[in-house]
């Protein structure tokens, strides 16, 4: 028995030795799989929005980020995220010193931009970035484009290639990796799913250097609650108090911390009239609403857009965004991809970046405006913003007329010429006005309209020239609204317009527009016919404020209000009902 038990002592004292003297442990094999997750490996960018981002960065990570034999320890990971994280190979800077580019230049905020020309195609570029440790992104292009835009990233930059074989030229542009632009891209579950509300809500003025003609301010309600804004119009108080209360008189959903969402807030380009809104809106709400995303693309420097709002305004801009909501996301789009927000998608036509450069500046400001549609509920709403002929031209030349199908049209810079000093055209503005085919439009304007039909800012001539195509047109007027002053309606005209609306006559035969179907205007208050028409939100010196509620729903269009606004935020109404 004493010799059994020695013998027991003794083993266990041989395995506690072998215990003792063994290497340590594989770290790898103890890892938990949450050791290895998106949230712990990638930049700290990538940490907003941890449940899109894992989704996304499944498809962009290249091979060798992602291998168990690279990614194995928790020590391993912790030291990939602070110093010893290193690009791959070449950053894109140095890949494109290599290309031979036409010319480089800073684009938009954070991004830089090449342009090559006499390319045949873009398998060398391509390459050249591949070689280096980029990896191509898998992207949702617009239907109907007739161009390329390649995305490569490695998670330390983002770079997207547009590729135009007709033209034979290939842009480049780098910036940042940013996770939550790359989360954008991909559909989500709510994609193509439920409806969207749409709201046009009237832009307020408060002094005479705030031209009553112009402003927007669109706010949809998503399925899932949130709101996406575009524009927003003037820079003061009133204007900003409009939005908000649209935000509560929609019921937009709150976060935790009792603040309004806007997952996104969309800028068409730089003016005051539609971005002035954020420094008022900031000062008074930012501590009530959440903003996710900030979405718009103007110039940083002179060399490529020579007019307008100027460099130094539009510094101030991006950083009042920042500061203002510092939580937000800012996103660069991109023309002819997908931006898939809640169970909207953002189809973008036209980015000043696919168009602009030093050789040929866009010397027309209106023309940096972002064209796209924002579609759910089986239409959509195509926005162009102030966009003038250059960049509707650059647009068209890019996508096949199916591009800009949509359910609402609205007609670009308040229905005035689109050229400096007040010239300008309208040939491929029109093209894609049809191609739109739709029977719904919507004109952000005021009451100045020019001092003949075709004299003045051209308002009287854009309103009667697309009345005759598949919408009506409404145009809100008062008669009291007729000075004969300089700058405002010709009082004989005003008084023949309304003889048109009270009686039914048409002005169309003695202005030769023998097409003209039907105006319709009374008293401030937009008059649709069966629910279609062309609506306008200022209604005339006393500046009474309109607003439309569309419901986008079923390939179809429903008018669900149509009032002044101080009326529609005085009453009660429920939306839910048009969510199925």
């Amino acid at each position: 028995m004493k010799h059994l038990f020695a013998l027991l002592l003794a083993s266990v004292l041989f395995l506690s030795t072998l215990i003792a003297c063994a290497p340590e442990a594989n770290q790898s094999q103890l890892t938990t799989p949450e050791a290895t997750t998106v949230e712990e490996t990638t930049p700290e960018t990538v940490t907003t929005t941890p449940k899109e981002v894992t989704e996304t960065t499944e498809v962009v990570t290249p091979p060798e980020e992602t291998t168990p034999e690279e990614s194995t320890t928790l020590e391993e990971t912790t030291a990939l995220e602070t110093e010893e994280v290193k690009p791959l190979g070449k950053d894109a800077s140095t890949i494109v010193s290599t290309l031979n580019a036409t010319m480089t230049f800073s684009s938009t905020f954070g991004c830089e931009e090449a342009v090559l020309k006499d390319m045949s195609d873009k398998t060398e570029v391509v390459s050249a970035f591949l070689a280096e440790g980029f990896t191509p992104m898998a992207v949702d292009m617009v239907e109907g484009a007739k161009f390329e835009t390649v995305l490569l990233t490695n998670l330390f930059e983002t770079v997207t290639i547009y590729w135009m074989p007709k033209e034979k030229e290939l842009r480049i542009l780098w910036e940042a990796y940013n996770a939550d632009a790359i989360s954008l891209l991909s559909q989500n579950k709510t994609t193509a799913f439920d409806n969207l509300i749409m709201a046009q809500i009237g832009v307020e003025r408060i002094d005479e250097d705030e031209d009553p003609d112009v402003g927007m301010s669109y706010v949809f309600k998503l399925s899932n609650g949130r709101a996406i804004v575009i524009d927003g119009g003037w820079n003061n108080a009133p204007n900003a108090e409009n939005l908000f209360k649209t935000l509560e008189k929609l019921d937009i959903y709150k976060n935790y911390d009792g603040k309004y969402v806007i997952e996104a807030w969309i800028f068409s380009h730089g003016h005051s009239d539609h971005n002035g809104i954020v420094y008022a809106f900031g000062d008074a709400y930012a501590d009530r609403v959440d903003v996710t995303y900030f979405m718009y693309q103007i110039p940083v420097n002179s060399q490529i857009s020579a007019t307008g709002a100027g460099v130094a305004g539009e510094v101030d801009f991006h950083k009042t965004v920042k500061e203002t909501f510092p939580n937000a996301t800012y996103i660069n789009p991109h023309v002819g991809l997908k931006y898939y927000i809640g169970n909207a998608t953002i189809e973008v036509l036209f980015t000043p970046d696919v168009y602009w450069s030093p050789e040929t500046p866009l010397s027309y400001y209106n023309n940096t405006s972002l064209i796209f549609n924002v579609t759910g509920g089986g239409t959509g709403f195509l926005c162009m913003g102030d966009a003038g002929e250059i960049s509707a031209t650059k647009s068209w030349s890019l996508f096949s007329p199916i591009s800009y199908k949509s359910g609402i049209l609205q007609l670009t810079h308040h229905g005035m010429a689109t050229g400096a000093g007040g010239s300008g055209k309208w040939e491929v503005i029109e093209k894609i006005y049809n191609a739109a085919d739709v029977v719904n439009a919507v004109l952000p304007l005021g009451v100045r309209i020019g001092d003949s039909l075709d004299g003045g800012n051209g308002r009287w001539s854009v309103l009667f020239a697309n009345a005759n195509a598949k919408y009506h047109v409404s145009y809100i007027t008062n008669n009291d609204d007729a000075p004969t002053s300089t700058g405002y309606v010709n009082q004989k005209l005003f008084n023949r317009f309304i003889a048109d609306v009270e009686n039914g006559t048409t002005l169309a035969a003695e202005f030769g527009y023998p097409g003209l179907v039907s105006l319709f205007g009374y008293n401030g208050i937009n008059i649709l016919n069966n629910g279609k028409g062309l609506i306008s939100y200022i209604s005339c010196s006393d500046k009474t404020e309109m607003v439309t509620v569309f419901s986008l729903a079923y390939a179809d269009i429903t008018v669900v209000e149509n009032d002044v606004l101080d009326d529609w935020f005085s009453y009660e109404s429920d939306y839910q009902e048009w969510f199925y």
